[in-house]
């Protein structure tokens, strides 16, 4: 994490006195997120994790960036143009490739199971 800190730093020049600037609304925003957000998604997803099988679960994740596109347009009015439709299209693929391929284990372990006469 510190390294990312020098780098943002370094990088984004003026960022850490408009932070400061911000004062408390930035504070409690980085909190709210940094706390209630993470720990509560992270409960949930490990919620998840004990009641179904994780292949089924962690395609989910992936799911997240077009939950927050999907937000952004609907609260704070983002854009929605050719470039974000596009990135939409292209993550719901790779979603639907990771949860629709076949179970290479299960046909293993079917046929490892005992046969029972």
């Amino acid at each position: 994490m510190f390294p990312l800190f020098v780098l943002s730093f370094w990088l984004e020049p003026g960022a850490w006195r408009g932070a400061v600037n911000a004062g408390q609304p930035f504070v409690a925003a980085v909190l709210f997120s940094a706390l209630i957000v993470s720990v509560s998604a992270h409960t949930a997803y490990y919620g998840l994790i004990q009641r179904y099988e994780a292949t089924l679960v962690s395609p989910l994740t992936l799911m997240t960036p077009l939950g927050t596109i999907a937000l952004g347009v609907m609260i704070t009015h983002d854009s929605f143009g050719p470039r974000m439709a596009i990135g939409s299209a292209i993550a719901l693929a790779g979603v639907l490739v990771i949860a629709l391929r076949p179970n290479q284990i299960m046909s293993l372990l079917l046929a490892l199971r005992p046969r029972s006469q």
